[in-house]
């Protein structure tokens, strides 16, 4: 069975997988990188774009070429062909997490500045020398390490035991099945997240995010759950992903499985719409 690991509680989850498939993966995982380093140079270049709350539409308006979109500024689909979604989108959601760090850590570092040039000024008004300022400030990011996030529409679940992960076989992309050797098993109230994909030195692993999800409880409820209390005739709400007190007494332990349909969550950043039709599978 699988351990919850960190303060985020990320499920591990082995796998065992073929040395052909392995090297479709790390083939997979190259490519994703080299997706993420694109868009971190478009959002280098349009940091307006991510405090915006359509940042995923405009950045796919930028490089992706459809129908209503015939000629994008930045040619994504020449250097990238038959990209499914669901890799574009995370690797925009990843690229984007990465230089909202960087833009935080810079601007801190604009302010430890500002407090430096103060104190100098403070210094030199007292007769003192002035102290350089010798820190220097944190470069945008240009070559990733990231690992690949799976989207529902880049996976698929056969059983409970095996499911098929989306590859770039070098030409196209297929679905390649892989074993897991463990159980997925959350606790209750809990749902899956998009899973990552990850190499370790034992080999590949995927990594679910439990997500707190809503369990069907009697009582209707809008934005909530209506639950009983004392002897039943008042009525409390409980957010989503919280336990009541009767709910740890009753079962403690109590776990579900994982996957159930594989559906990843918006708050996962997972994307909503097709497949990616026309792509080999």
């Amino acid at each position: 069975m699988p351990h919850l690991h960190g303060p985020c509680k990320t499920l591990r989850v082995r796998c065992l997988i073929g040395e052909e498939t392995s090297r479709l993966l790390q083939a997979t995982v190259c490519l994703y990188r080299q997706v993420v380093s694109f868009y971190l140079q478009l959002f280098h270049d349009h940091q307006e774009l991510l405090e915006r709350g359509d940042w995923l539409r405009q950045a796919e308006l930028l490089t992706h070429r459809t129908r209503d979109n015939p000629d994008p500024l930045y040619p994504f689909d020449a250097e990238f062909p038959n990209l499914p979604s669901g890799f574009r989108r995370a690797a925009i959601a990843e690229a984007r997490g990465i230089a909202l760090s960087w833009k935080s850590n810079y601007e801190r570092w604009q302010r430890r500045r500002q407090k430096h040039e103060e104190r100098n000024r403070k210094r030199v008004e007292k007769g003192e020398k002035p102290v350089p300022f010798t820190e220097r400030p944190p470069v945008f990011p240009g070559e990733v390490r990231t690992w690949p996030t799976y989207y529902a529409t880049e996976l698929r679940r056969l059983d409970e035991r095996h499911i098929l992960l989306k590859v770039f076989t070098g030409r196209s992309f297929g679905y390649r099945k892989v074993v897991l050797l463990d159980p997925l098993e959350v606790p209750e109230r809990y749902e899956a997240g998009s899973p990552c994909l990850v190499k370790k030195r034992h080999g590949w692993e995927l990594h679910f995010p439990p997500l707190p999800g809503t369990v069907p409880r009697p009582g209707p409820g809008p934005g909530g759950l209506l639950l009983p209390s004392g002897g039943g005739a008042e009525e409390r709400r409980l957010r989503p992903g919280k336990r009541s007190q009767e709910d740890h007494r009753a079962a403690p332990h109590k776990a579900r499985p994982f996957l159930q349909d594989m559906r990843g969550r918006p708050g996962a950043g997972a994307p909503r719409g097709g497949d990616g039709a026309g792509y080999r599978r």
